[in-house]
């Protein structure tokens, strides 16, 4: 699955990213104001949490309760693509990815559904 943004938003101030789960949006605001100054990504499936990576990419786990899940990544080129997608009958498949986590270099995915966290 591949999405892609024809120009990316640069942060002119600091800012907050907020995922809204049911939009499948990642809007953004200003973080002394509070006021909204757009949309970072939209057209995503239903995702629960966002966190960086090493490179500066968004990662965004995603899955709605009692079905699968997997992890985007969001380059700083514009563009979303699956960087998790385990098939049935793998041991690592994501039953719903919720929250994530750095732990010394490994990405740590929580399998809400299964009630398991994956590296």
């Amino acid at each position: 699955m591949l999405f892609c943004i024809s120009s990316v938003a640069r942060a002119q101030t600091f800012e907050v990213l907020v995922l809204m789960h049911d939009s499948g949006r990642v809007e953004r605001y200003d973080l002394q104001t509070g006021n909204h100054v757009g949309t970072l990504l939209s057209g995503l499936p239903p995702s629960n949490a966002i966190l960086f990576d090493a490179d500066g990419s968004l990662l965004i786990s995603t899955g709605k309760p009692n079905e699968m899940g997997r992890v985007l990544r969001y380059d700083l080129k514009g563009c979303v693509e699956t960087l998790i997608d385990v098939p049935e009958g793998y041991g690592g498949r994501l039953h719903r990815a919720t929250g994530m986590a750095w732990y010394r270099g490994d990405l740590l995915v929580a399998s809400q559904n299964d009630g398991k966290v994956k590296r």
